[in-house]
């Protein structure tokens, strides 16, 4: 990893998670901890989101085309060392979670495929005796060395990496095997995952990158947030009500009834959604491509968490627009741990130039000159940038001559746009409407 992009992944840490994506319960949790902590900001949010969805279990779905979307999430941070606190943000959130549901199912490591499906087993009555099955088909499972799940994961004979993908798409789980054949169905699994950049980088294979292994997971980078030799405790008053209000979202829950336990899109938010759909589910080749393959599902399932966590079975602008934030930075993590290129290092040093000159652009002419005026290949590469959807081109007019060509990088993909008009950027990507209205504004 070069030092431009070290650099870059301290910038992104810096700025964070947009304010959109603290909403709800989870800028309640925030505002507890926030400022109080080492631990990351983000990476207690993406731990917040996913033990709440795995509380949720299935007792709340959001409907795309054929197939129920639950709240399962797996989530990895990611850090430069063991300096950057991984561990504590899981910590955290787990001092609350712990406190609204003392007896929820938490997991230690996934040791085999087995042993996931046998710890959620269906009952079996024509076994002798017969087999009353789990009690309890949700499960947290707190990977604290990810690494070790990927080393599992890739064992010869081993069906660890198939059923953790099946225990994120919701279907059954089996072992097909003739002496003990277990089946596991109606199950809720989510993991959170801790691990060192260069670990990742050396034991995600590219099998577990091109077969779905791996973005089923959502990668956010975390630093260490402050320095505390003693943390300060939280406000106790203000926790107790925060666990309160977790714990009411979750009573709501679960008293919808079964057969009305739907949650849908309100016709504002299924607009832009559908306006952000094209982009979200986009083909990119790149290895990033891959990691991200299932962006609008990971978006739907943060934005059915909020909307649940707000005690709405409509899953409004707010909840999408936090939705979006989050993922807007675990895709952006994603493009800087894994260093991602397209294959074309011209067209590498050109997105860089354009993400430097953010909401400004860069004529053709200004491109060349950055490139020591020499032509060859410039073709192909802002011809990549543009086919992969990294960079778009306007014609601009000119008072001394022909229109000129401005390029510009493709920002967040999930804010929808109005056809005539193009996204507002920022260094680190587009702003959400409401975000961009106070940076046009001048008001906060």
């Amino acid at each position: 990893m070069g030092i431009g992009t070290r650099r870059q992944l301290d910038a992104l840490a810096k700025v964070g998670l947009a304010s959109e994506g603290y909403y709800g319960l989870v800028k309640e949790f925030d505002d507890l901890k926030g400022s109080i902590t080492e631990a990351s900001r983000v990476g207690m949010v993406l731990n917040v989101l996913a033990m709440f969805g795995n509380l949720m279990g299935r007792r709340a779905f959001l409907r795309i085309g054929p197939t129920q979307q639950y709240g399962t999430m797996f989530i990895v941070t990611v850090g430069r060392s063991a300096m950057s606190r991984k561990g504590h943000a899981t910590a955290e959130v787990s001092q609350v979670f712990d406190l609204v549901d003392p007896d929820r199912p938490i997991g230690g490591s996934l040791a085999t495929g087995q042993g996931i499906i046998y710890r959620l087993r269906d009952a079996n009555n024509e076994k002798d005796p017969p087999d009353p099955g789990a009690t309890e088909k949700r499960l947290l499972c707190i990977e604290e060395e990810f690494g070790g799940l990927l080393t599992r994961c890739s064992q010869g004979g081993s069906i660890l990496s198939h059923t953790v993908r099946k225990a994120w798409d919701g279907g059954k789980l089996s072992n097909m095997t003739m002496v003990n054949p277990l089946t596991a169905t109606g199950h809720s699994v989510s993991i959170i995952g801790h691990i060192v950049q260069e670990e990742l980088l050396a034991k995600l294979s590219h099998i577990d990158q091109a077969d779905g292994f791996a973005n089923r997971f959502n990668f956010g980078w975390v630093t260490r947030a402050g320095v505390f030799a003693v943390p300060p405790q939280p406000s106790h008053a203000k926790l107790q009500s925060l666990v309160g209000h977790i714990r009411g979202a979750l009573d709501w829950i679960k008293a919808l009834p079964q057969k009305e336990n739907e949650f849908t899109f309100d016709a504002p938010a299924q607009i832009e959604y559908e306006m952000a759909y094209t982009r979200l589910t986009r083909e990119r080749s790149s290895l990033i491509g891959m990691l991200t393959a299932r962006r609008a599902t990971q978006v739907c399932r943060m934005a059915l968490i909020y909307a649940a966590m707000d005690r709405s079975q409509f899953i409004r602008l707010e909840h999408l627009h936090a939705a979006m934030a989050v993922w807007n930075y675990v895709e952006r993590s994603t493009e800087l741990i894994f260093d991602d290129k397209t294959g074309n290092p011209l067209a590498d040093v050109i997105r860089g130039w354009l993400r430097k000159a953010g909401a400004t652009g860069m004529t053709r002419t200004e491109i060349l000159r950055q490139n020591g005026n020499r032509s060859e290949g410039l073709n192909d590469a802002l011809d990549l940038l543009e086919t992969e959807e990294i960079a778009y081109r306007e014609k601009q007019e000119s008072k001394s001559g022909p229109k000129a060509e401005r390029w510009f990088i493709h920002g967040d993909p999930f804010v929808a746009q109005e056809p005539d008009k193009k996204p507002i950027l920022t260094s680190t990507g587009i702003l959400t409407p409401k975000s961009a209205t106070s940076a046009t504004s001048g008001k906060p």
